[in-house]
């Protein structure tokens, strides 16, 4: 292995332990080797010292003038660098548009880290306009891409109409694309984000068309298949279990408590079935397991107080119960889907007591954890 890449492997180790002091240290170190001519220049390696770099200031130590100084040291590099990038590397005018559009995609990322949004919507915008203006292989997936951020931009302003107008063409952009494998799924998760906004608008009918179009296709056999796929069974898992809680609070703000209760448990036994059995959590001693365990337990803490909150109210009989035969059918695609999915069968959930005592189960497992780790202390 080359200095290089021992450096690479010890950073990428201290981000895994999520060590970012070390792996910080690992970078710079690193660059600091190819500024004394110890190594010799890779363009490629030193442009991903400062990404790395400058994402740590960015996520895990906020420091927005040590982000800009690095972003400010990348851009000089791309410039001094160009002939070197011409002549060595064999690239043409296009990949300097891209190179000069990523730094403007990373400057947008560090305004939108610290709640800089105008700053960060122009230079989206400018990324937008240099990648648009050239042809290049994945056009259609970059200015997709730009497209989600530029969303984002506008749902963290609250521009929530005008954050569906880029995701409506960032779809129409990946439906343009060449065939591939992951685009149908990008498009319901865009979809999901599209949900998100109309409920910022009020606009429940809309978001709940779009949460259940969503939904379907996370149950689908085309998305999960059982434990064939663990990274598709995961992520139809999650997605369908944060849907089921969206719909369950725009039913609670519509006063159609029955469906929002069904809704909750059903969020719930997914949450659940995510986690260990107790009796075969005893034997294990990885730390790692702790977080996962963590976040599941207090995720369903929090459903169960919704659920709690909601579980004497009746429905405003006032109001037409809509959507009860679209709920009706993904509860009973859920189900079909979680006997499926499971190599055990599901344990049932029908009430808060039910969920009282996942919760007690979970803190069991937490406490088992804690008690292992201190084995290995």
């Amino acid at each position: 292995m080359t200095t290089s890449d021992i450096m690479i492997q010890l950073a990428g180790d201290c981000k895994d332990l999520h060590m970012y002091d070390h792996e910080l240290s690992c970078h710079e170190k690193h660059l600091m080797l190819f500024s004394n001519g110890n190594l010799t220049p890779d363009y490629d390696i030193i442009s991903g010292l400062y990404f790395s770099i400058i994402g740590i200031y960015t996520k895990y130590k906020p420091d927005y003038e040590q982000a800009l100084r690095y972003h400010a040291m990348r851009n000089q590099m791309i410039t001094e660098d160009m002939v070197y990038i011409l002549i060595q590397k064999l690239y043409i005018k296009e990949n300097m548009v891209v190179a000069a559009a990523d730094s403007h995609m990373q400057l947008a990322l560090i305004h939108l880290a610290f709640h800089e949004y105008d700053l960060s919507y122009v230079c989206f915008q400018i990324a937008l306009q240099m990648v648009d203006g050239i042809e290049l292989d994945m056009k259609k997936q970059h200015l997709a891409t730009i497209e989600r951020k530029l969303a984002l931009v506008c749902s963290k302003q609250k521009k929530y109409a005008a954050a569906n107008e880029h995701l409506e063409k960032a779809i129409k952009y990946y439906q343009e694309d060449n065939p591939r494998e992951n685009n149908e799924k990008v498009i319901v998760y865009i979809q999901e984000r599209i949900a998100d906004n109309c409920c910022g608008l009020d606009n429940f009918t809309a978001a709940i068309e779009y949460y259940l179009d969503a939904s379907k296709f996370y149950a689908s056999n085309n998305c999960i298949s059982g434990h064939d796929d663990e990274e598709s069974l995961y992520f139809g898992a999650d997605r369908l279990a944060s849907i089921s809680e969206k719909l369950a609070d725009i039913f609670v703000k519509l006063h159609q408590y029955t469906i929002a209760k069904k809704l909750l448990i059903m969020s719930l036994s997914i949450h659940y079935d995510g986690m260990p059995d107790l009796e075969e959590f005893q034997t294990i001693s990885e730390s790692r397991d702790e977080t996962s365990v963590e976040e599941v337990a207090v995720q369903m803490e929090m459903l169960l107080g919704k659920l709690k909150n909601i579980e004497m109210k009746n429905d405003d009989a006032t109001q037409p119960a809509q959507y009860e035969h679209s709920i009706t059918i993904l509860l009973e695609d859920y189900s079909v889907w979680r006997q499926r999915s499971r190599s055990k069968p599901p344990r049932q959930i029908e009430t808060s007591s039910d969920g009282y005592k996942i919760i007690e189960d979970a803190n069991l497992i937490r406490f088992i954890i804690h008690k292992n780790k201190q084995k290995y202390i």
